[in-house]
């Protein structure tokens, strides 16, 4: 297991004690090969395994690993704390050379955003031209201006953007959406690798990007929804009792255990976007 997935595996062990009360420790690690991720030590005595995978494309892991190298952050010297959003299509190099420049004619006008600054600057200066053409959104955010001339850097975050879905309430399609991500190979070898462990409770546990999800089923992990979710059972491989989908962003976990759906808020330690206002 690599540190990034022991990691993931840390968070994921804490995840299920948030949604369930129940013990859980990280499983696959040095000595075990072919085991699934975290055991569950439930306090009636049975004991369950867990295995993690993800169902995102290599360009959004790509942009992940990048943002790692960076910590999510770069400094400034602004007197506002900004947040960058970033696609898959952002050169990260080029935009620590002009993120700096970018936000202080930002706040050299007055504006909230790159968006917001004179027109012949936007048409004419070669480093916002980029930054326009980059994939790449700048917002400010005044709850957090500085108050004390202190002389430390003010972070400027940098997380990747949210899909941005039509809402609907219709949960209709979940059951479609989860029978086109069970065909996924990986997904398949990962149900393989949990059902081979002689356990009382086989759980899986999937973070899903959203780029690659069906439609209908990214809109229900993006978003919160009041009407109750459905009560058909989901298209669960056979042995596999249980199903937790995590987004990776933003919104909320879907839950399907002891024969019905729940939902919870996705907890922090989960969430790649930094809380900012």
């Amino acid at each position: 297991m690599t540190k990034r997935h022991e990691n993931e595996a840390r968070n994921a062990a804490s995840l299920v004690y948030y949604l369930f009360g129940v013990e859980a420790e990280v499983y696959d690690t040095e000595g075990r090969q072919g085991v699934p991720d975290i055991k569950l030590l439930f306090q009636d005595g049975r004991v369950g395994m867990l295995e993690l995978t993800r169902y995102d494309d290599e360009d959004e892991i790509e942009l992940e690993s990048l943002l790692n190298i960076y910590e999510s952050h770069f400094d400034s010297t602004g007197c506002f704390v900004w947040s960058i959003e970033v696609s898959k299509t952002t050169n990260l190099k080029r935009l620590e050379e002009v993120y700096a420049y970018v936000i202080a004619l930002c706040e050299q006008f007055g504006v909230e955003s790159v968006d917001c600054l004179p027109d012949a600057i936007k048409d004419e200066d070669p480093d916002v031209v980029w930054f326009l053409d980059s994939g790449a959104r700048l917002t400010r955010h005044d709850a957090l201006l500085k108050t004390e001339d202190d002389g430390l850097p003010r972070p400027t975050y940098i997380r990747q953007q949210p899909i941005a879905l039509f809402t609907t309430d219709n949960w209709s399609e979940l059951n479609a959406g989860l029978a086109t991500l069970f065909k996924d190979e990986t997904i398949q070898k990962h149900c393989d690798k949990l059902l081979r462990s002689d356990a009382d409770f086989h759980c899986l546990m999937i973070r899903c990007g959203m780029s690659k999800l069906p439609e209908k089923l990214a809109e229900l992990l993006n978003f919160h929804h009041d009407t109750p979710p459905p009560v058909e059972p989901p298209p669960l491989p056979s042995g596999v009792d249980s199903l937790i989908l995590v987004p990776e962003w933003q919104g909320q976990v879907l839950v399907w255990c002891e024969n019905q759906w729940s939902t919870y808020p996705l907890p922090d330690l989960f969430r790649k976007i930094t809380p900012l206002d």
